[in-house]
């Protein structure tokens, strides 16, 4: 089975606001978005495994760590909720995870490599080329983010 979302809507399941600019690299900035969940029907990745959900309060993203330049390419709003996911992986180390949609969710860790897994199979649903394009691009925007 593919992965997919359930009430993957923008004010259904989640809700985006624009927070911040950061410079990124030497060039460019990167626009940080807050990220919360609607607590009745939050955004919600099925697999095979289970349920996945981000975590219910507050994070931050980015929508995807891709330099500018290949923002041509590779869209960060194509992808939004893949890298909501992935985000939410990198900075709070894991999901909420449950074996049924309605049931109670614990939080299960999920290290980076396994986060970049995960983000790989969740473009690759929607677009193989891209999956490999989105890999290079976070590598990429990881070692500018170290500078």
């Amino acid at each position: 089975m593919k992965p997919y979302f359930l009430n993957a809507q923008e004010g259904t399941g989640y809700n985006l606001r624009h927070i911040r600019d950061e410079r990124w690299g030497f060039f460019w900035y990167k626009s940080i978005y807050e990220f919360t969940l609607v607590e009745e029907t939050p955004l919600t990745l099925v697999t095979d495994e289970g349920y996945f959900q981000p975590d219910r309060h507050q994070a931050e993203t980015d929508l995807g760590s891709v330099p500018p330049p290949l923002h041509g390419i590779i869209s960060p709003t194509h992808f939004r909720l893949e890298y909501l996911f992935h985000d939410n992986i990198v900075s709070k180390g894991g999901l909420w995870f449950c074996k049924v949609l309605d049931g109670v969710y614990g939080f299960k860790e999920i290290t980076f490599r396994q986060g970049n897994i995960m983000l790989h199979s969740m473009v690759r649903a929607k677009s193989k080329v891209r999956a490999i394009l989105i890999l290079v691009g976070v590598f990429t925007g990881r070692i500018c983010k170290r500078r």
